[in-house]
């Protein structure tokens, strides 16, 4: 239920520049002048015209055999993948498969006066042009090819694509060009006549409908990139911007073994994310022959698994994930014994970390065997986060030398005895920190679970800030915001993901509303407790900053 959403971006052409000539002045035989101050002179008789010698291109751009780009492209395809990505913006193997397709169509003969420019540069150069929006007069200095060259090159390159490749690749619903290079692409889809569209309603959408094999009603509404807002009417997929090729590449077996299970259950795919996660853990098994660089302290193997502890409930609720597992991936996974497979469930049960966005919406479930080995604090001195793939601990207090550093595994919303029966059941321990000690804040924090459960009961259609946002009820959504955040920054430690996660979701309702002034404060706060616990240079915290610009 879902509409594709391309954005191509694409730079002006070259102007067209005329020389004036309104300073000539005429004399007694039929000559025209130019002014003595233009850069050019000019002379016409009507009786002898001289023929003016064309060039086939200018010098400069005749000194160089093979287009200087073209031989930087050639040199990454051989030597540098990641190179010629960054150049291409597609594998060597993409090009090479394009090539095939359209050298044919593109490719001109040679002649006495000049060699043809070859199917390689020809593509190379629409590519280009595609990928970056430049200038047809930038690529020619990059490609020491003529502007107007250029000119026909992409039109005639994206021709052949065209027709080539609309049957099976190309579906476009609709198509904005003519922007300039230097706006994004958030930009540019702002600025879009479909952003208009949008927001004025005039999509004509179909009415929701409910999801397959189900009766929960889903709206329809746009699938668009990473650089794309997120809207009611639009979704992105999560970025992954930390992810280079070479962990693109390494995770590709983990891809390979779900896509086939995928593509054999289609819609009656739907094993859980511990089920999923556990089979990962198998396949990596099967291949590891040393540690990862997770399990520098503890290995996979070594984990505490509670079994003995676990009661009845939990033992059964095991033997369903190892139905689910061998369920969905029997034919494209070989299990272990019955045995090694409870315990692996049990130590994922109570070694998983729960991977967040920046809104602490659920990502999918992670084991980190180093990091696990931390213990737990309800007053926490520092904090679990995640980048790309990878876990990082940062500190949130000052730590002295030698002191132990503590997470927290739980949410520390909750009074001292409901924090305590959560511990037990989950992790088979009891807290004994100061703050379960002394009980100093479960006053107030009994205070808001009874707030909590009065929305809940009472106005959770009109003010739980998730339905809110799902109707358009930005008012709503305020309206709840605000009444949990005052008690948020009060109970919760000073540099908590809670927190900054209200504030984010605040400052972009307070958007959707216009109080831009009371967004970007929001914001402002949200980016003071990020900077900490995610770190300057994260890229939650790069957009975030952008989101603040406008940008």
């Amino acid at each position: 239920m879902f509409f594709e959403l391309v954005i191509m971006p694409s730079a002006r052409e070259d102007s067209l520049i005329m020389y004036d000539i309104t300073g000539a002045v005429q004399n007694g035989n039929n000559d025209f002048k130019m002014d003595a101050d233009t850069t050019d002179e000019f002379s016409c008789n009507e009786k002898q015209k001289k023929k003016t010698k064309r060039i086939w291109k200018r010098e400069c751009l005749g000194r160089h055999e093979q287009p200087r780009l073209s031989i930087l492209q050639k040199e990454s395809e051989m030597t540098d993948e990641n190179g010629f990505g960054d150049l291409m913006w597609m594998t060597a193997e993409e090009f090479e498969f394009l090539l095939r397709m359209v050298g044919p169509l593109i490719t001109k003969q040679h002649t006495k006066m000049r060699r043809a420019i070859s199917p390689r540069d020809r593509l190379s150069v629409t590519l280009r042009f595609l990928a970056t929006g430049k200038t047809f007069s930038s690529l020619s200095a990059q490609y020491k090819i003529g502007a107007s060259t250029i000119s026909q090159i992409v039109m005639e390159t994206c021709g052949a694509l065209y027709q080539l490749m609309k049957k099976d690749f190309l579906k476009f619903i609709y198509a904005t060009v003519g922007t300039q290079e230097k706006v994004s692409d958030a930009g540019l889809f702002a600025y879009s006549d479909l952003c208009k569209e949008m927001d004025q309603g005039q999509l004509n959408f179909p009415p929701p409908e409910p999801l397959p094999n189900s009766d929960i009603m889903m709206p329809y509404m746009f699938v668009g990139d990473e650089a794309c807002p997120l809207r009611p009417d639009l979704v992105k997929p999560y970025p992954n911007k930390q992810m280079d090729h070479s962990q693109q590449k390494k995770n590709w077996p983990m891809h390979k073994l779900e896509c086939h299970a995928m593509c054999a259950f289609g819609e009656n795919w739907c094993p859980s994310e511990t089920v999923r996660l556990v089979a990962r853990i198998i396949a990596r098994l099967r291949h590891q022959r040393e540690r990862s660089p997770s399990e520098k302290l503890l290995s996979l193997r070594d984990m505490e698994s509670h079994m003995e502890d676990m009661d009845n409930e939990k033992r059964e609720l095991n033997e369903a994930h190892i139905a689910g597992l061998h369920h969905f991936y029997s034919k494209h996974l070989d299990f272990p014994d019955h045995q090694a497979l409870l315990t692996l469930f049990s130590q994922v049960h109570c070694n998983g970390f729960t991977v967040e966005d920046e809104e602490l919406s659920n990502l999918g479930l992670a084991i980190f065997p180093d990091i696990a080995l931390l213990n737990h604090s309800c007053c926490p001195n520092v904090i679990v986060t995640y980048r790309g793939i990878n876990a990082e601990v940062r500190a949130v207090q000052e730590i002295s030398q030698g002191q132990e550093i503590y997470t927290s595994y739980i949410d520390l919303l909750y009074p001292t005895e409901d924090r305590i029966e959560r511990l037990r059941d989950v992790y088979y321990f009891s807290c004994d920190c100061k703050e379960c000690s002394t009980k100093s804040m479960d006053k107030q924090k009994l205070k808001v679970r009874k707030l909590s459960d009065e929305i809940s009961q009472k106005e959770i259609r009109d003010m739980a800030m998730g339905i809110c946002i799902f109707n358009e009820d930005y008012d709503g959504g305020v309206r709840y915001g605000e009444k949990v955040m005052k008690p948020y920054t009060v109970l919760y430690p000073a540099y908590s993901l809670n927190i900054a996660s209200m504030y984010l979701k605040m400052g972009r309702l307070y958007m959707a509303l216009d109080k831009k002034s009371t967004g970007i404060n929001a914001f402002q706060k949200a980016l003071a407790i990020m900077e900490v616990v995610y770190g300057k240079d994260h890229a939650y915290v790069t957009e975030l900053k952008q989101e603040i610009r406008g940008e």
